[in-house]
């Protein structure tokens, strides 16, 4: 037995989800706060007093964590959505060409291929987009579920692999779920307040 590929892929599989958003959240502030702290460092240093470069910092590092978790999160919706519509534009594009949308009227060719393919890209990132929890929760069971395996002796690994997979992804599907339904997670997490309204 290999304890800490287990360990991982027990934790990455389970919390999965969860691991990704706390961790994006967390690269986020960490990246923006250090930039934003040396900005103020610099900046700090062009007043005149002996608290000028600490103030700087301080400002600096409290801005730019507020500033990198939103901007991040925000990277993150982008980035979904952006990946659907590359996927949705090329399969409308695929189907147009292909015949399958032939009994659209100009679907293969001039304007109305180019609707076609908006409309392809538009609704396959809004669905990516929509369905961005799932996906991660998916993904990370698959990577939680080989890094067990892994962890393993030989003769159980693709049974244990199999078995972990199926866990991980009821386990992770009924936490998307729960937090899925009106975007609890996330308000709870950004906006403390909802906890007094919900409780």
């Amino acid at each position: 037995m290999d304890w800490p590929y287990i360990i991982a892929g027990v934790i990455i599989g389970l919390f999965g989800w969860m691991v990704y958003w706390a961790g994006t959240l967390a690269i986020g502030a960490i990246v923006g706060g250090g930039a934003l702290g040396m900005l103020g460092y610099i900046l700090g240093g062009l007043i005149p007093a002996p608290w000028g470069s600490t103030l700087g910092v301080g400002v600096g590092v409290v801005l730019g964590t507020i500033g990198g978790v939103f901007f991040i999160r925000a990277m993150m919706l982008y980035f979904f959505f952006a990946m659907g519509a590359s996927l949705g534009g090329s399969i409308a594009w695929k189907l147009a060409h292909g015949g399958a949308l032939s009994f659209l009227p100009g679907a293969s060719e001039g304007i109305g291929l180019t609707v076609t393919v908006i409309v392809g890209m538009l609704l396959c990132g809004f669905l990516i987009l929509a369905l961005r929890r799932f996906i991660i929760a998916v993904v990370t069971s698959v990577v939680g579920a080989t890094l067990l395996s892994l962890g393993l002796p030989p003769t159980w690994q693709s049974a244990g692999w199999l078995i972990a997979l199926v866990v991980f992804m009821v386990v992770q599907a009924g936490l998307v779920h729960r937090f899925v339904d009106r975007d609890s997670f996330d308000r709870r997490a950004m906006h403390p307040r909802y906890r007094e309204q919900d409780n």
